[in-house]
């Protein structure tokens, strides 16, 4: 499908509200795949898969830097490798600054409320609350039940009944019908502007929930398919990553430093396809890049649905307080074969 009111971001043509759009692009069938620095992406040679807490360093110093593209993307693919976590309730916030500062102030108040709901006594509760008034004094939003909202529905309907030729009543019709939930009466009411008012095309709301298709038409990307995008284009994801030490040495001169140096993980077939030669190889780190060592966590075969956890020690290091950081790189192939 080709993208509409696009931006640019690593080189690939995406929507600019939906800059995470750019990695809808699969690879092709039975190529190697890995994760990026963004948790989904990339290729065998230089995807890496870092842990959250360094993805969210990297995100607010693209909010610094007033590079609200990179942030979301980055930011997204945190929430989507574990939406209940400390790093996806975390991101979820710094979100909401990323579409406040593009004026997507319906996605910035979407996040608020969900980071209230996983962190009602957040350390970020209160300037959460504030952010989320004030985008409600910009939009004219609260939080309304589905009752509510179906009664705004049936107003608005009225309204391009008694207007039919404002695109504003449309447009309206159509955000309410978005909201809850009811995608192609949405669709429906954006295609109406579309037809009519083509100039709407590349502007909000229209620019961020439809799409042109090969075949001239426009779909709505929902929810579901914006996950559906994401888990195709990177099916194999890695979570609940840890690091321990343990043993001892120094028995003689009884300075007893710790021995070993593990990482742990869980990885995971989410698409919808064998995924074979799945391998996870993880790269120990001192200061200033310095590599220390690095080993690989054979997997093989993963079907759909499953997973399999992988632990890996180190201990070629000069000593392991110098140990600043890891990486973990995945890769595997798509599809049939041995």
């Amino acid at each position: 499908m080709k993208p509409i009111a696009c931006a640019r971001d690593g080189g690939a043509a995406v929507p600019a509200h939906l800059i995470y759009l750019a990695v809808f692009l699969a690879l092709p069938f039975g190529m190697l795949g890995c994760a990026t620095d963004a948790g989904f992406g990339g290729d065998a040679t230089n995807g890496v898969y870092v842990t959250p807490d360094r993805v969210l360093q990297q995100a607010r110093r693209d909010l610094d830097a007033g590079d609200y593209a990179a942030a979301i993307h980055r930011l997204l693919g945190v929430v989507s490798h574990g939406v209940t976590t400390p790093e996806a309730r975390e991101a979820r916030f710094l979100l909401a600054k990323a579409h406040m500062e593009t004026g997507a102030y319906a996605d910035a108040r979407e996040q608020l409320l969900a980071y209230l709901r996983q962190a009602p006594e957040g350390p970020g509760r209160r300037e959460a609350e504030a952010m989320l008034a004030e985008v409600e004094a910009k939009t004219g939003e609260h939080h309304v039940t589905d009752a509510e909202l179906a009664a705004r529905v049936e107003a608005a309907q009225t309204a391009v009944k008694n207007g039919p030729d404002d695109p504003a009543h449309w447009l309206k019709l159509g955000d309410l019908q978005w909201k809850r939930g009811r995608y192609a009466d949405a669709a429906a009411s954006y295609e109406e502007v579309i037809s009519r008012w083509p100039a709407y095309t590349t502007r909000p709301p229209i620019s961020e929930r439809m799409e042109l298709g090969d075949d001239g038409r426009y779909y709505p990307v929902t929810p579901a398919v914006v996950t559906e995008r994401m888990i195709k284009a990177e099916p194999l994801v890695v979570y609940g990553v840890n690091t321990y030490t343990s043993g001892k040495t120094g028995w003689q001169d009884q300075s007893y430093e710790d021995a070993f140096y593990h990482v742990t993980g869980i990885v995971k077939n989410r698409g919808t396809e064998k995924l074979t030669r799945v391998a996870v190889e993880v790269r120990l780190y001192g200061a200033v890049a310095n590599l220390f060592d690095a080993k690989t966590y054979t997997i093989g075969t993963l079907r759909p649905g499953a997973e399999r956890a992988f632990s890996l020690r180190f201990e070629n290091f000069d000593n392991i307080h110098n140990v600043s950081r890891h990486e973990i790189r995945t890769s595997y192939r798509r599809g049939g074969g041995r």
